[in-house]
């Protein structure tokens, strides 16, 4: 089961890494997939997060939430599992090769997956955001 977990997310970074590598200039690749891969998974928190005060109507998120220490906490270990799965030893070298070698129908299912993750996401997200602004605060403050 981990296993293919892990193969789903890798080939996310894979299809963002691909995509990524279309567009001129076509330098730091690896570091723009990677980027992507973070913002797509706060996002997918923000949402979390969001959807929480949808249905508690309490808020989750603290009034001084930009200097809260668990926003720190969690960028600093959104970070370091990016650095221990990707860029450690140039592992995402490996998962490039890894994936260039699948055969094309493959990889081209597999893509399709991909995108249609990343578009639930940002669409959850502004779900999410729509629900929120739908609440009248005053009742519940």
């Amino acid at each position: 089961m981990m296993k293919k977990i892990k193969t789903y997310y890798t080939f996310l970074y894979y299809a963002l890494y691909k995509s990524m590598e279309i567009v001129k200039p076509a330098f730091w690749t690896d570091f723009k997939a990677i980027l992507g891969l973070a913002t797509l998974e706060v996002w997918f928190c923000l949402s979390v997060m969001t959807y929480y005060t949808v249905i508690t109507k309490k808020d989750a998120f603290p009034q001084n939430f930009i200097s809260h220490p668990s926003l720190y906490i969690f960028i600093v270990l959104l970070t370091l599992s990016k650095v221990a799965i990707f860029i450690y030893k140039s592992r995402w070298k490996r998962y490039v090769l890894k994936f260039d070698a699948w055969p094309r129908d493959k990889v081209k299912r597999w893509k399709i997956r991909a995108w249609i993750v990343m578009f639930g996401i940002v669409a959850n997200l502004v779900l999410s955001m729509y629900l929120l602004y739908q609440i009248d605060w005053s009742q519940y403050r």
